[in-house]
């Protein structure tokens, strides 16, 4: 009996990563991180603010100076302002420098999707990983982002996929255990 091979179902795709992309996305990742931490930062602000209004409204009954009251507002604006303002625009700055930095983000790479692995090919790597080593696995709304421990990250653009190219790669996600 002869056993026919039949070719696994395979996404091939060749990426060349833009600084917006990656500013978007980074940004992106860094607000999700944010957001699963207590907004320490957002209730020390709001504290410092009453602490301020109550010193501009009732300084002297409580010995607090309209400079030192008035101080307590502005470090209370800022830190109420910091996670909705400033950190984004931060986010935004440190994602261009790193990318700046980072000479393999602007390198073209081309990757083979099977259900097992995948076929790397850049101009610093080349080889072919296994699917089930993924440490982390995600997605914006303009990215797919896979990493392989700390040292290789891919990063894939949701323009250049089709429907079933994101359905092959929903149906590879859905099977690992990230």
């Amino acid at each position: 009996m002869e056993q026919v091979n039949t070719p696994q179902p395979a996404l091939s795709l060749s990426v060349l990563l833009i600084k917006e992309d990656y500013i978007q996305y980074s940004a992106q990742l860094r607000r999700q991180q944010r957001q699963g931490h207590v907004p320490l930062l957002t209730c020390g602000g709001a504290l410092l603010c009453i602490l301020g209004l109550a010193g501009v409204f009732f300084g002297s009954f409580i010995s607090l100076a309209m400079p030192s009251a008035l101080g307590l507002v502005l470090v209370g604006a800022f830190l109420l302002c910091y996670d909705g303002l400033f950190a984004p625009m931060l986010d935004r700055a440190a994602a261009a420098r790193n990318f700046e930095e980072k000479p393999e983000l602007h390198m073209a790479g081309t990757y083979v999707f099977t259900r097992d692995d995948v076929e790397i090919r850049t101009a610093g790597l080349e080889g072919r990983i296994p699917l089930n080593l993924v440490t982390r696995w995600n997605e914006t709304p303009s990215l797919i982002s896979l990493s392989f421990g700390r040292e290789i990250q891919i990063i894939l653009p949701k323009r250049l996929l089709k429907e079933e190219d994101l359905a092959f790669l929903n149906h590879l996600h859905t099977n690992l255990s990230v």
